[in-house]
């Protein structure tokens, strides 16, 4: 089973969210119809997860053993399904930050950011808020590209 919370937000704030439930067993027309639905949801986003590295993995073997190939999913501009592209990780920025790896609720909860059931929606708002912290080793005026190139070189250690 692929649990799938999304949420979009800008500057910070709330626009959309999108959650899915996909087993391994449902028929291959109705994974592809899900995954275009994903594709189509979060076209033009910067990926984002609290420790992405073990988001990635599952995504992706989900889709591998779906059978669901690029061919089946337009991914132009939907960078959440592009097998090569960098996910924006505030998890690894807190753990940069503290020497220590944090659970996102008691991050989250540090900042006075108001902690509910959508994670998806936290964690995109901790990507937004933390690079604004004092003591945080990330910028706001990096673009995601520059982010993604410090994280690149944080994973060696």
């Amino acid at each position: 089973m692929l649990d799938v919370s999304l949420s979009w937000t800008e500057e910070g704030s709330h626009v959309d969210s999108y959650n899915v439930q996909l087993w391994s067993h449902e028929d291959h027309e109705h994974k592809v119809a899900i995954f275009r639905e994903i594709a189509a949801f979060s076209r033009g986003a910067l990926p984002v997860a609290w420790f992405s590295e073990a988001h990635e993995e599952p995504l992706f073997k989900f889709l591998n053993h779906s059978a669901i190939s690029d061919e089946d999913l337009d991914t132009t501009l939907c960078f959440l399904l592009r097998r090569k592209s960098r996910w924006l990780d505030p998890g690894l920025w807190s753990r940069i930050r503290t020497g220590t790896s944090h659970e996102m609720e008691s991050i989250a909860k540090a900042i006075e950011l108001p902690w509910g059931d959508d994670g998806s929606l936290t964690v995109a708002k901790l990507a937004w808020l933390l690079p604004a912290r004092k003591g945080f080793p990330v910028s706001p005026a990096w673009t995601a590209s520059e982010l993604a190139d410090w994280q690149d070189l944080q994973r060696v250690f």
